[in-house]
């Protein structure tokens, strides 16, 4: 009988080792964190306009991550690698499903919420495309020349489109010139300075220390503030919900399936190829945010690994992610990191 697939004879090995319950319980702690991360990008992407159509967005953006963890635990060449739906493409796309849902004039119909993911799925897969010919050709290496001031600016870029994208979520507020006043509205001040103060105090943690367990002891803490202000305030979830600090009640089957193969004769086309010039760059950001991600696993873990293997990894993956209509993705540096950190050296 031929051996089993060496990915899979490594997990049955790791399932009988010491690695086995710190796989499990650092992966357990990462799920909860990807859960909340993937739920944002799905309330970013579907804001606004777009915002009934939230919770099935819900559905594309986990249900991508979960082929992207599959594949890439699978295949990689580092062991604990997190892949997800990242920041900088959602970001981005955000931006593009705006304009789709303005082009359409009416974003809260089915016809706005394909067309939405058909744009969605097609930058995924051009991803997923580039990610492929950048490791068939191996020209990985040509990362070394891109210019700082290049990186410094992706990164500006990205950090300014998440933090407006954010802004939006809490407040329900469409940024601009002419809005920036209505932040100050003391209802909707109370909206999105809860959100404000835990990234100040994050940001004022990951300054001072550096260590793995502050993102996900973050996460807990505030999870438990907002829930004792609710009670200490006399406001209980439906009173809160009302208010805009939680999302509408939904079933499980308002998330997936999100859509049907059918649903696509429904797509607008000519909105989506508006809005193409958009969707090109998305590609381009997520190449250079997965040779900064891995390069930066390399130097934490003090690892050679082949990044030629990696983006071919990455982009099959992101080609099954298209599938499901999921924002493009590529290994998170920060979740790869805490179960290399933590000991939990496994694909598990």
């Amino acid at each position: 009988m031929a051996a089993p697939f060496f990915p899979v004879r490594e997990i049955l090995f790791d399932l009988r080792s010491p690695q086995c319950l710190s796989g499990i319980s650092i992966g357990l702690v990462i799920s909860l964190m990807v859960v909340v991360i993937e739920i944002s990008f799905a309330a970013m992407i579907f804001s606004g306009p777009l915002e009934a159509h939230a919770q099935r967005g819900m559905g594309l953006t986990l249900t991508g991550t979960l082929i992207l963890v599959a594949v890439t635990s699978l295949f990689s060449g580092f062991r604990p690698v997190v892949n997800i739906s990242q920041d900088a493409p959602t970001a981005i796309f955000a931006g593009a499903a705006a304009g789709i849902a303005a082009v359409m004039g009416a974003g809260h119909t089915h016809e706005a919420f394909i067309t939405v993911v058909a744009a969605l799925a097609l930058s995924t897969l051009a991803t997923a495309l580039l990610f492929l010919l950048a490791g068939r050709f191996r020209l990985a290496e040509y990362a070394r020349f891109m210019p700082y001031p290049v990186v410094a600016g992706f990164l500006a870029g990205t950090g300014w489109l998440l933090t407006k994208g954010s802004l939006e979520v809490m407040t329900g507020l469409s940024l601009h010139w002419n809005s920036l006043p209505r932040l100050l509205d003391s209802q909707v001040a109370l909206l999105w300075l809860p959100g404000a103060a835990y990234a100040a105090a994050l940001l004022a943690c990951l300054r001072r220390w550096s260590h793995f367990l502050i993102l996900p002891g973050s996460m807990a803490a505030a999870f438990v503030l907002c829930h004792g202000a609710l009670l200490l305030f006399g406001l209980d979830m439906a009173a809160a919900r009302e208010m805009g600090f939680f999302f509408a009640t939904f079933s499980a089957g308002s998330v997936w399936p999100a859509f049907s193969p059918a649903d696509l004769s429904q797509v607008q086309w000519s909105a989506v190829l508006s809005h193409l010039p958009t969707l090109a760059i998305i590609p381009f950001i997520s190449l250079l945010g997965l040779l900064l991600n891995t390069g930066g696993m390399e130097l934490a873990s003090r690892r050679d690994l082949d990044l030629n293997k990696e983006l071919l990894v990455n982009g099959g993956g992101n080609a099954l992610a298209a599938l499901a209509g999921a924002p493009a993705g590529y290994s998170a540096l920060s979740l790869s990191m805490l179960g290399f950190k933590t000991g939990a050296d496994t694909r598990i």
